[in-house]
């Protein structure tokens, strides 16, 4: 694994840098409305240059999935051979995909609340597109009837945005987006 870097990047170098390991991953699935094949992208992210890569795992957990892929943003597009290690409880797959020589992400030391964070993700099949926020807080949440750690960030993403690495300023993953929460006042 690439080691972290701790050294701060401005925003436009971080994104420059990082953009290379982030990856759309790709499911290809028979639409049950039209019959045609259609692609239902996502995100993922490099950690090692022989190709181990990771998102989340209702990314890959899918039984209509009819084949998954890796494409980075150079265009170069790899399938994904197996699937290293898993967890439904803390949504995270780590794939690996038929590959050598790819830029890696470090993964770096937790972020304190109140440090900025950066994601770089494909909400909406906008690729590649960079967001800004701050770590919110620390909590922990229910899933798969386990507790498990969760990092609240503010900087924005959507639907695509699923196992995108979320970035310290030093360009390090600190976390990864799983899921959108909405809060509204109603009264």
């Amino acid at each position: 694994l690439a080691k972290p870097s701790g050294k701060p990047l401005a925003s436009e170098e971080l994104y420059e840098r990082c953009k290379k390991s982030v990856l759309v991953m790709g499911s290809l699935f028979k639409c049950e409305k039209c019959g045609r094949n259609h692609v239902a992208p996502a995100t993922g992210f490099v950690i090692s240059e022989s190709g181990a890569a990771v998102t989340n795992y209702h990314v890959v957990n899918n039984p209509k999935n009819l084949t998954l892929v890796a494409m980075t943003a150079d265009g170069a597009v790899y399938p994904v051979k197996s699937i290293l290690a898993a967890s439904a409880a803390y949504d995270v797959a780590i794939l690996q995909l038929d590959a050598t020589g790819l830029v890696p992400l470090a993964v770096g030391p937790r972020a304190p609340v109140g440090s900025d964070v950066f994601i770089i993700s494909h909400p909406d099949r906008r690729f590649y597109t960079l967001g800004k926020g701050i770590v919110a807080r620390y909590g922990t949440m229910v899933r798969e009837r386990q507790k498990v750690a969760m990092l609240q960030i503010t900087a924005d993403y959507a639907k695509g945005s699923s196992g995108a690495p979320v970035l310290s300023s030093a360009g390090d993953v600190v976390g990864m987006a799983s899921s959108t929460v909405s809060v509204y006042y109603d009264e």
